[in-house]
């Protein structure tokens, strides 16, 4: 038991617009990550994207801890 062609043809163009739509939604959701709160681009590796997520939040706080908190630990009142 098998497909028409024509039933495999809408299989298929169903299936293709499912990746296009859920292509879009991820690079959509990605484009949310991709500046961090000065505006600054933040690299995003497509393929490891939970690393890359992962790196720049690490960086950013960092950058805050340096500029939060050093001073206060340095200048305690």
């Amino acid at each position: 038991m098998g497909l028409a062609a024509s039933g495999k043809k809408k299989i298929i163009g169903i299936l293709d617009a499912w990746l296009s739509s859920f292509d879009r939604v991820l690079k959509k959701s990605i484009s949310s990550f991709e500046l961090d709160d000065r505006g600054n681009k933040i690299p995003i590796d497509l393929t490891n994207i939970k690393h890359s997520i992962s790196k720049s939040s690490e960086e950013i706080a960092k950058r805050d801890f340096k500029r939060l908190i050093l001073p206060i630990m340095r200048n305690p009142k």
